[in-house]
């Protein structure tokens, strides 16, 4: 048997999308905490597995056979420290992100969110992605410029827009 210590904050915040929330006191529940763990490790290894069925259904391809690639790909990026994280990523040039978000999103669309290329690409570590994202870009930088500049424009006039709203609005809490 393993024995861990982890160091956790006293309490966290369990949000769901329609505003419902309850805090949770982790000292509470400690007794729990195999319990915990290993229903973890298990619903995000599934998560990473939860569309084998369609991409294998479209690629002629036996479902367990593509859920095992799946699943091998998601439990090495656990074992190598990474826990995927979408979004701009931390320490990532702002413009840099929004490259990287255009670009995935047109790779998406060229391969199709159900193809053995996308599970592929969706299956490699964040590292991985980031660098093949970087790659793409670079290759093709007069493709994505205009759409990259028209977004970070598009931000910066939405940033504008809430500050200049927030500075007329009044509000009693």
């Amino acid at each position: 048997m393993t024995k861990f210590v982890i160091e956790m904050p006293d309490t966290m915040t369990v949000a769901m999308r329609n505003g419902a929330s309850v805090n949770v006191s982790l000292a509470d529940i400690s007794a729990l905490g195999a319990e915990l763990l290993t229903y973890g490790i298990g619903q995000k290894l599934r998560d990473a597995a939860s569309a084998a069925s369609t991409v294998a259904k479209d690629t002629g391809t036996e479902v367990q056979v593509v859920a095992q690639g799946m699943l091998d790909a998601a439990y090495k990026s656990l074992t190598s420290g990474e826990w995927s994280h979408r979004g701009e990523g931390a320490g990532v040039d702002p413009r840099m992100a929004i490259a990287r978000s255009i670009v995935r999103k047109a790779i998406k669309e060229r391969v199709g969110s159900k193809s053995p290329e996308w599970a592929k690409f969706t299956g490699m570590s964040d590292a991985d992605q980031a660098s093949k994202l970087d790659e793409t870009y670079a290759a093709n930088t007069d493709v994505f410029d205009t759409a990259i500049d028209e977004e970070v424009k598009r931000r910066a006039d939405a940033s504008k827009a809430r500050a200049k709203l927030a500075k007329t609005m009044t509000v009693n809490l």
